[in-house]
């Protein structure tokens, strides 16, 4: 590239460097030289003619005289000229002046391209993997380095660009979607670059550069506004239909009728509470969806997030003839999250408990490490990666097994009159299930008629969690904060 720059400046054409051709330097030195054999010609025949009497000699030598004066003055004047031009058009040519004032080395270049928000991956001839940049390792993952681009990248729309670009194409832009583990939607970029090392353009290497551009964001917010559209204009218009027909009868045969009027007032005013949850959960699911790609990075305490909730909702509690029982192992590790979003998935699960499940009259409500099943075990301190899980239990009347699989999905109920008459919304559930992906964990669900339902959260724990666990309740460290 250096070699083709240089070559691009000093070109003697006057086009390709950028120049005016009545600019060019060249040009101005052909001029000058011309002026000169000019005037030292014109000088000899005035001379001549001077001598052999055709003119009188002093006005020959007055006339050579002004000519070499002229010719003097194009001498010295006409290559400052030149330069003057030159340096008026010298941001055409500035390359190798720029270089030179911020030399590229190849550690520098590496650095950029580390700091680049969007993955970027460059391959060799072969398809292995020369090097990625830190936002590429979530795709490609943890030493990709001289891996082959399809073993870490089964994406056969991206293979079959690389193939052909390799081949000699030109560059090739592709989109794709990533449905697992949670649905990415991806522009990409394959592009070739040509190494100039050699100077035989046929043994210059043809590496493939991959630019990808997340696309998730724009995605989920199309998604978004064609679902709210649907399901609002879905789920409105029932309450609105009866708010409608109550309007009508209070204006009509119901207009002196006191009794009638505060019934139909007090319907008018639950449709309206109905409709305004109703809102609210669709905006917060859109949210939670909106962000579901982006895992959370603070930390959080679950069993100050049960607690608060649990007294939050000890009136609906009261009100449902519920007790609640806590159970929180001690010295718990505290999992990456966002807090609102967890105090909103212990709600939603606490409510559906006491409001179809209060019937057991009570609701436990534990969080502990997962250990293997059959394990008692609760004083280990072994710091091994695992999960917390949180545990909510009714004793009510249950679930029937055909409909467990559907109670996520949005507006799915399996009784609609009794879930209206309390107050849902058929989006509870849906958005405690978009919450946990988010937070990378899972949701369970056990039920068993006449029994109680179960409802079981799984929150991943990183390695850091649990050893400032295990350093926290140590006896060394217990010791030295005694001291």
């Amino acid at each position: 590239m250096a070699d083709e720059r240089d070559d691009l400046t000093h070109s003697t054409d006057p086009l390709r460097r950028g120049l005016r051709p009545a600019a060019s330097e060249d040009l101005v030195k052909l001029r000058t030289l011309d002026i000169a054999v000019v005037a030292a010609g014109g000088m000899g025949f005035v001379l001549f003619a001077g001598f052999w009497d055709v003119m009188a000699m002093d006005a020959a030598v007055l006339l050579a005289a002004a000519i070499a004066a002229l010719a003097a003055a194009w001498l010295k004047f006409a290559p400052r000229a030149s330069q003057t031009v030159r340096r008026a058009e010298m941001p055409m040519t500035r390359p190798v002046s720029t270089r030179s004032e911020f030399p590229l080395t190849p550690e520098t270049g590496v650095a950029i391209i580390e700091r680049l928000p969007d993955p970027i991956i460059l391959l060799d001839r072969s398809g292995r993997i020369i090097l990625h940049n830190r936002a590429a390792t979530n795709i490609v993952g943890q030493g990709a380095a001289r891996r082959h681009i399809s073993t870490v990248m089964r994406v056969p729309e991206v293979l079959e660009a690389v193939a052909h670009v390799v081949e000699g194409e030109a560059a090739q832009v592709v989109e794709y979607a990533q449905p697992v583990p949670i649905e990415r939607h991806y522009h990409a970029f394959i592009a070739p670059v040509i190494a100039a090392a050699a100077d035989n353009a046929k043994e210059r290497q043809r590496n493939v550069l991959i630019l990808l551009h997340d696309l998730t964001t724009l995605k989920r917010a199309e998604q978004m506004r064609a679902d709210f559209v649907a399901n609002a204009s879905h789920e409105l218009r029932t309450p609105l239909a009866s708010m409608s027909g109550f309007v009508e009868t209070l204006q009509g045969p119901a207009r002196d009728d006191p009794d009638a009027r505060d019934k139909f007032l007090g319907i008018m005013q639950e449709q309206a509470e109905r409709m305004g949850r109703l809102i609210n959960d669709l905006l917060s699911l859109s949210r939670i969806e909106l962000n579901e790609h982006v895992r959370p990075s603070d930390r959080v305490d679950l069993g100050s997030i049960i607690r608060d909730t649990a007294d939050m909702l000890s009136p609906l509690a009261e009100k449902e003839g519920v007790t609640i029982s806590i159970d929180i192992e001690d010295d718990l590790p505290q999992p990456l999250g966002d807090r609102d979003e967890l105090v909103q998935v212990c709600q939603n699960l606490l409510a559906n408990a006491f409001k179809y499940g209060g019937s057991g009259g009570r609701v436990e409500v534990s969080l502990r490490r997962d250990r293997p099943q059959g394990s008692d075990d609760t004083s280990s301190a072994d710091p091994l990666p695992g999960s917390i899980v949180m545990t909510v239990r009714d004793f009510g009347h249950g679930i029937e097994r055909e409909h467990i699989p559907r109670l996520t999905e949005r507006f799915y109920r399996v009784n609609v009159e009794q879930s209206r008459r309390r107050g849902g919304t058929g989006l509870g559930l849906a958005i405690v299930k978009h919450i946990v992906n988010r937070h990378m964990g899972s949701l369970s669900i056990d039920s068993e008629l006449g029994v109680g339902s179960t409802f079981r959260v799984f929150l991943p724990v990183d390695q850091k969690s649990i050893l400032a666990s295990v350093v926290a309740r140590s006896p060394a460290n217990v010791t030295g904060n005694v001291t």
